[in-house]
Formats: structure tokens, sequence, C-alpha cells
């Protein structure tokens, strides 16, 4: 494939959804870029504001909170993923509401706790904490509203 129709695919590629820049390298190196043809159209896509590692970290935030109902270590674990700077990290995270986020972490305990039951209250806690720290959720907040939440 030639310089043109790599570009153009790549094109089409940035513009489908949000990409990173390590995804938008993958992408040129699988269409047959060589490392410097991909390094050299890789610039060139993000001058033109088809790829940005910031935007792609929002919308990264967004659908893992708002859709996948994610917590904050997950969401920045599939971020490092894509070799993004802390600070940007840092800065899409901060994007999350922090009543919108402890809503949610709210009614994933109360959805799991119905789900798990009430016959052992050991058990019971035992595996909603598992379920909201696999999510991604911090410990210390899920102890505290399993405190205010699972009486004993």
């Amino acid at each position: 494939m030639n310089e043109d129709k790599i570009l153009k695919k790549a094109t089409s590629y940035c513009a489908y959804q949000e990409r990173s820049e390590k995804q938008l390298r993958e992408k040129l190196i699988k269409l047959g870029a060589d490392e410097y043809l991909a390094e050299k159209l890789t610039n060139l896509l993000i001058n033109e504001k088809y790829c940005d590692n910031l935007r792609f970290a929002k919308s990264y935030v967004r659908g893992k909170f708002y859709q996948k109902k994610w917590g904050k270590l997950k969401i920045k674990a599939g971020l490092k993923t894509h070799n993004l700077p802390p600070n940007l990290i840092d800065i899409a995270l901060g994007e999350i509401d922090t009543g919108d986020y402890l809503q949610q972490l709210e009614k994933n305990l109360k959805t799991k706790a119905k789900s798990v039951g009430n016959h052992d209250k050991k058990a019971q806690r035992f595996k909603v904490y598992q379920s909201l720290y696999r999510k991604g959720f911090e410990s210390d907040l899920i102890f505290k509203l399993m405190g205010e939440h699972l009486s004993d």
C-alpha cells in the first residue's frame, strides 16, 4: 500500500472514534508502514488534530465510567496500557464528578449486596468488596460505604 492510501485509511480510522497515539502507530504498522513512515504519518495526524491523547483519555474515561461503571483504578490501568503520561491520565480522571462517582459506587454496592443475599454477613461483605474492587473502586471508599450500608 502506498503512503497516500495508508494516510487515507489512518484518517478514517481516527475519524471513526478517538484513538491514542499508540493505537494509531499500531494501525499504521498493520497497514504496511515502516517505522519511519508510521512516525511521519502519526505526527501529521496529530498536527491535523485527528489524533489527540488528551481527547482520547477523556473519551476513554467517560465511556468506561458512565457506560461500563468502572472505578478510577481500573480506568487508570486501562489508560496506562496506551502509554499515556501520568499528567494526562490525572487530567482525564479529574473529569469524573465526585458526586457521580460516589453515587455509582453506592449503586453498585446495593446491587451486588442484593444479588449475594444476606445469609452470612461476613461472606456477603467479602463478595461485595471483591466485586467492587474488581470494578476498580478504591478500598477505603468501599469499606466506608459498606460500613454505612451493610450493617453487621
